[in-house]
């Protein structure tokens, strides 16, 4: 039962200290992911969608 508390305290302790050296590296990366989203197609809306169907039957 002692081992197992000290296992869960260092998984713990480990993923804290991983969460600390990733966040920053994400903030630097955020300009590079809006770029990404916005290049994606969009979808089309649900009234584009009722035009389409309506255009095509």
């Amino acid at each position: 039962m002692a081992s197992m508390v000290v296992a869960v305290g260092l998984t713990a302790t480990a993923a804290g200290f991983a969460g600390h050296d990733v966040l920053p590296a994400t903030n630097h990366m955020e300009p590079q992911v809006k770029q990404v989203f916005q290049s994606l197609p969009k979808l089309p809306s649900e009234k584009e969608e009722m035009l389409i169907d309506e255009l095509c039957f």
